[in-house]
């Protein structure tokens, strides 16, 4: 596997510098809107899981506290992503060392159910502690038409669900970044070099390892322009494939 092209900019030093060519770029989202096994709409900040699961194998399912059953099966991430009842595009970079880990299997991603019922009776999300949901009810498949088969205490899909998918894309030319500007609150960067091939999305800095949800931003004649992110110091112009 390998990654896109990225570039990299600190909002704060005005410095450019690019990502490790050897690294792998995982991208996932749903279109929505994504439903809960009983027809109701997602809740933002619900979990979205993202499996690693070996050649030959199929998923094992989930215990309650978010761990896999089978040993063909690797937890990459899970998050409380939803937002207006879908999961945004989320950008997870691997550095090679990483990859290599993931050498001879597939990504999945799943849609979780951490519904609780306070004493007040209202419905809520289960605390998010740790990395991880304190109570996971269900989950769906959001890259499968089937749900997982149940077995020996699984959590499988209460019904299938067709929702988005995970990429793994290869190289493309990598982007330059030309010209930064903070003007109140707003940032606008300016890129040359992108691919008529490729869409463009701008990710809020982070380190291979990390992950974080696409801006609501646009390239309108090679520029980007957008609200400052509140604790964003600095950002990524990342180019994925159109095909």
């Amino acid at each position: 596997m390998k990654n896109t092209a990225i570039a990299v900019l600190s909002v704060l030093a005005a410095a450019l510098a690019p990502a490790a060519q050897d690294d792998t770029l995982l991208t996932f989202s749903t279109p929505g809107v994504d439903l809960y096994a009983d027809g109701s709409r997602v809740l933002n900040g619900e979990c979205y899981a993202l499996v690693w699961t070996k050649d030959g194998a199929s998923f094992g399912g989930l215990t309650a506290d978010a761990k896999t059953i089978a040993e063909t099966d690797r937890l990459v991430l899970v998050a409380p992503l939803a937002k207006a009842g879908r999961c945004p595009t989320t950008v997870l970079e691997l550095d090679a060392a990483a990859a290599r880990e993931y050498e001879g299997g597939t990504f999945s991603l799943y849609l979780l159910d951490t519904r609780v019922r306070n004493d007040d009776g209202r419905v809520a999300l289960a605390p998010f502690r740790d990395g991880a949901p304190q109570l996971v009810n269900s989950l769906g498949a959001a890259t499968d038409e089937g749900a997982a088969p149940a077995a020996g205490g699984k959590i499988k899909a209460s019904a299938p669900v067709r929702l988005g998918s995970v990429g793994v894309y290869t190289e493309i030319e990598q982007p330059r970044i030309t010209s930064i500007r903070v003007e109140s609150a707003k940032v606008t960067i300016e890129v040359d070099r992108m691919s008529p091939t490729a869409e463009y999305f701008v990710v809020p800095g982070s380190a291979p390892g990390s992950f974080a949800p696409a801006l609501d931003a646009k390239s309108v004649g090679g520029a980007f322009t957008f609200p400052k992110p509140e604790g964003a110091s600095f950002f990524k112009v990342i180019g994925v494939r159109k095909f």
